[in-house]
C-alpha cells in the first residue's frame, strides 16, 4: 500500500545577501510509506515554484483550487491562507493514480523512492479496476512538528559518542 503524507507546516521570510528582492519560502514535509518502508524528507519552495508546477500539470490534469498571486503577499493572513491551500493542492495532486511525474519531480523525491513510485504507478495504471492494485491514502490533518530536532541539542550530556549518534541518524535519514 502507498501512503503519501504532505504537510506545509510553515513559511519563512528570506532576504538574499546579493541585494535581490526578499521573498517567502514554504517548508514542505513529505512522508512516503510504500509496502512497509517509509521515507521522510523536507524541502523549501517559493510560491513561484508552485505556480510553475500548477501551470505545467493543469494542461494534463484537472487541478484543484490554486491560490492567486497577490501584490500584498507579505500579510500574515494572505501567507497563512496560501500555505493551507498549497498544502491541500499538493495532497490532492499526489493522490492521483498514477502520481504525475511533475509532482514527483517537484517534491524532489529521492531516486530510490522515485524508482519504487514508478513501479507502483505502472502497477496501478495496468489494472485500476482491481481491488488488489492497492490504495492511496492522503492525510489532511495537521500534526505537531518540531522546528529543530530535539535530539540534536548540542548542550546535552549524552553517554553515546558522537560517532554512534551520527551513524544512527545517517541510517535513519539517509538510507
Amino acid at each position: 500500500m502507498l501512503k503519501i503524507k504532505i504537510l506545509i507546516p510553515n513559511y519563512k521570510y528570506i532576504e538574499p545577501n546579493d541585494g535581490a528582492k526578499p521573498y517567502h519560502v514554504y517548508t514542505i514535509h513529505v512522508n512516503i510509506f510504500l509496502n512497509g518502508n517509509s521515507g521522510v524528507y523536507f524541502l523549501e519552495k517559493r510560491y513561484s515554484d508552485f505556480l510553475l508546477l500548477h501551470n505545467t500539470v493543469r494542461r494534463q490534469y484537472e487541478t484543484p483550487e490554486f491560490p492567486p498571486k497577490r501584490v500584498r503577499n507579505t500579510r500574515v493572513k494572505v501567507l497563512e491562507s496560501r500555505r493551507i491551500i498549497l498544502e491541500q493542492y499538493l495532497q490532492i495532486m499526489s493522490s492521483l493514480v498514477p502520481i504525475p511525474s511533475e509532482i514527483v519531480t517537484f517534491l524532489n523525491v529521492p531516486t530510490h523512492q522515485r524508482d519504487c513510485l514508478n513501479l507502483w504507478n505502472r502497477r496501478d495504471s495496468d489494472d485500476l479496476s482491481s481491488e488488489e492494485s492497492g490504495s492511496i491514502d492522503i492525510f489532511l490533518n495537521p500534526v505537531a512538528a518540531f522546528f529543530e530536532d530535539p535530539f540534536l541539542d548540542s548542550d546535552s550530556n549524552s553517554n553515546l559518542s558522537d560517532s554512534i549518534t551520527r551513524g544512527v541518524l545517517d541510517a535513519l535519514y539517509h538510507s
